[in-house]
């Protein structure tokens, strides 16, 4: 490392190619250089850090300076420190080492270089190996991790995924790319090793990359302990949480604070909650047609005319629908193994997140939107894990088994659990001890669940089941399924299945969707992520269609669809088991024959659907209708704009139009809402009638629409981005060609399973009470 005493306060953005101009000049690095700063300032401090991994030529160059005129930055000069002089007791050296900690804790581009950047081996002190402990506790995305620069700017994910696909790279994880670079995380020392050898020199897009090893993010748990110790951190921490905390927030208990995080709006008539959830969605419809309105996206004159016709906005936004019940209405909830505020076994919810530094486990006891059959089967359990020689998980030492419980309790008075530990070093005798205790004890207890599960895994996931398989799940006692009555209709459920958390409210909802899909008299449905089937065969028994068509990646889920066509006596549901993107295609060859109209249902994850289902659609001109049902719309509006936007290399099809949008509250007592879109096929004249139109005004590029509401809606609205799926590539053949105009292609990645749907805050990190 080298500390530089700048005699002005120079940006970090006029620093970093200062510096690399001069090392460059003086043939002094062999890598590009981090540089850090102090934490809590905008501007370089007056000292600089700057370092290098790899680097040579360090013991021969004591001072150098940096010309102005030259290199256009204020003269200074620097102090070349060896590795052995770092180690010293040096204040100068010190505090340069303490400024370094802090700048990487504070600015994430400020890449610090981990433990071995901190004198010899990274023994520094306690503090050092605090900050990287986390890295022995097992396999992590921090250890084998890579920093590309130099990457093609608007490159998103899903482009660096294929890219590196493409060179026979496997990544295990891709974090948001920024501007110029990236970090990728590899599975192993000597996946990151040819990573290295394959990235640098590799041009992209007419940019050279150049890839190395990069610095492990250090640990926040110790990052907030050791804010606490400052004076100027403890105020800036008590003004966040009183943005965060109501008003009297001191005085309520563990559990009334528990209740005001996963219920926000208790204290609000339901009348208004309703209201502000309206506000909300048409908020979101004006700022929705941003994207649409962008020069490369705007399907044409007929989405101007349209949004004139509804203010500025997407679409009617109609009345939002209530929920049947405000109380106990979550039938699922995943609970945290714990301990509480006196360090006793409990189970329940988590009052922050890991960041916070908090572990802190709270009992669901005054939780409303909870049913007390949930709460007492949680007592239950946490009567056995106090009893248990197993130890909760812990969260900073890695130790302990207990991990959380998963619990549905329906209508028919069943109720399911799954049981979820982290097995460390336990034999094999020894959890099946554990796992004969467990079955012992409920069944003698009066309280039991109709069906219990235990899931062991190294693996801790935030809900279990999510692209597992269901032998990853050992039956203990009851019946291996459990089951739901809704609407008339009686429905199975497995453990890795999914199911919406509020049955009352779902009847409302499936009731939209028959409505938004009666019309026209369809003869053909397309159930897109339908899980256990519940939309696809209520629409088949309410209107009488000749076919229903499932699609759902999870492999329970559809044993369980086919299951629940059988016990509600349909014989004309077909369910398919897959990626969306590939099922749907061949499964349209054979359809497109049969005459009538086909409507498309879809209910996918938070995230929406992947843009390549999206593209099916688009280029299936078969389906007219599409009823989009969202959990959260700013998750879905990629797939809105790519519904509506115009043709393109990537977009195939004539586009839809939105005609309405409906809020039904599945969640009540909480912001979320979900909000039902239905898109109709824009007719070829009206399209046509719209581009002839915009020929002959010479309107090439986007147009600008008065907004109603807020005036300051901002242009860059965030789409959320798909993180997950495997890459498999196909070519849709001769007969694909009728249906969908043109072939080629559909790439790579999938849907996101279904059972990764949650909305309610206590379901986020395995059980926290983030809001989301």
């Amino acid at each position: 490392s080298i500390y530089c005493a700048c005699s002005t306060f120079v940006g970090m953005a006029a620093c970093r190619p200062v510096l690399l101009s001069f090392c460059k000049a003086w043939r002094i690095f062999s890598r590009p250089p981090r540089i850090t700063r102090r934490a809590g300032t905008r501007f370089l401090s007056p000292r600089l850090s700057v370092s290098w991994r790899g680097a040579v030529g360090f013991g021969t160059i004591r001072e150098f300076g940096m010309d102005s005129e030259n290199l256009a930055t204020p003269s200074g000069t620097a102090e070349v420190l060896s590795e052995d002089a770092s180690c010293e007791s040096h204040d100068l050296d010190k505090e340069s080492r303490d400024a370094d900690a802090k700048s990487h804790d504070s600015n994430e581009e400020s890449h610090d270089k981990g433990p071995e950047s901190h004198g010899a081996g990274g023994k520094s002190g306690d503090s050092t190996d605090d900050r990287y402990s986390y890295m022995q506790r097992g396999f992590t995305s921090e250890i084998f991790k890579i920093e590309i620069n130099n990457i093609p700017q608007h490159v998103g994910y899903q482009q660096i995924k294929k890219y590196l696909k493409g060179l026979k790279l496997n990544p295990v994880k891709i974090k948001k790319p920024h501007k110029t670079f990236c970090y990728v995380t590899f599975r192993s020392e000597e996946d990151r090793k040819t990573a290295l050898q394959t990235l640098n020199g590799q041009i992209w897009k007419k940019k050279t990359l150049s890839a190395v090893e990069a610095a492990p993010a250090p640990d926040p748990l110790f990052i907030r302990k050791r804010r606490r110790t400052t004076s100027e951190t403890d105020a800036d921490a008590e003004i966040e949480a009183k943005k965060r905390c109501p008003e009297g927030w001191e005085e309520l208990s563990l559990e009334e604070r528990l209740a005001a995080a996963v219920t926000p709006l208790l204290k609000k008539p339901y009348e208004e909650q309703l209201e502000d959830k309206r506000a909300a969605m048409e908020e979101f419809l004006r700022r929705a047609t941003v994207p649409i309105r962008k020069k490369d996206a705007h399907p044409g004159e007929w989405f101007k005319r349209h949004m004139e016709q509804h203010g500025g906005a997407l679409c009617r936004l109609e009345p939002i629908r209530a929920s049947p019940i405000q109380s106990e209405y979550r039938n699922k909830c995943e609970f945290s193994i714990g301990v509480s505020a006196d360090n006793r076994p409990v189970v329940g919810f988590r009052l922050a997140s890991y960041k916070e530094g908090d572990f802190t486990v709270v009992s669901p006891a005054a939780c409303v939107h909870i049913p007390q059959q949930m709460k007492e089967l949680v007592k239950v359990f946490q009567e056995y894990f106090g009893r248990s020689a197993l130890q909760p998980y812990n969260h900073i030492t890695g130790n302990g088994n207990w991990w959380q419980v998963m619990i549905r309790c329906y209508r028919t008075g069943e109720s399911l659990a799954v049981v979820q530990l982290h097995p460390q070093d336990l034999t094999q005798d020894e959890l099946a001890a554990e796992k004969a205790n467990l079955t012992e004890y409920f069944t003698s207890s009066p309280c039991q669940p109709t069906s219990l599960y235990v899931h062991c895994t190294h693996r801790l996931r935030r809900t279990p089941g999510v692209g597992e398989k269901p032998a990853d799940f050992e039956h203990l006692l009851g019946e291996k399924q459990v089951h739901e009555s809704l609407l008339g209709m009686r429905f199975r459920i497995s453990p890795s299945a999914f199911f919406q958390v509020n049955t009352a409210a779902s009847e409302v909802l499936y009731s939209l969707v028959r409505e938004l899909s009666s019309a026209g008299a369809p003869s053909i449905i397309y159930d897109i992520c339908c899980g256990t089937g519940t939309i696809g065969l209520y629409l088949a028994k309410a209107l009488g269609v000749s076919r229903v068509v499932g699609v759902e990646m999870v492999e329970q889920a559809i044993a369980d669809a086919k299951v629940n066509a059988q016990l509600n006596g349909i014989t004309n549901a077909e369910f398919l088991c897959g990626k969306a993107e590939d099922v749907l295609p061949r499964h349209l060859e054979h359809v497109l024959a049969t005459p009538g109209q086909i409507i498309g249902v879809v209910d996918p994850p938070r995230g929406g659907l992947h843009p390549r289902v999206v593209q099916v659609i688009r280029k299936c001109s078969a389906i007219d209708r599409l009823v989009y049902v969202s959990c959260n719309p700013e998750g879905a509006l990629g797939n809105f704009t790519d519904l509506c936007r115009r043709k393109s290399n990537r977009i195939k099809g004539t586009p839809f139009r939105p005609v309405s949008a409906t809020p039904v509250d599945l969640f009540p007592h909480t912001k979320h809402c979900e909000l039902v879109i239905l898109f109709e096929r824009v007719k070829p004249e009206d399209e046509e009638a719209g581009n002839r139109e915009e020929d002959r005004s010479g309107s090439g590029t986007g147009f600008e629409m008065p907004m109603s509401g807020n005036p300051e809606v901002s242009a860059e609205v965030p789409v959320a981005e798909e993180e997950d799926g495997s890459s498999d590539r196909r070519v849709v053949g001769e007969s694909s060609e009728q249906c969908f105009g043109e072939t080629g292609s559909t790439g790579e990645s999938g849907l996101n399973s279904k059972t990764e749907k949650s909305t309610d805050a206590q379901n986020s990190s395995g059980g926290t009470v983030d809001e989301k």
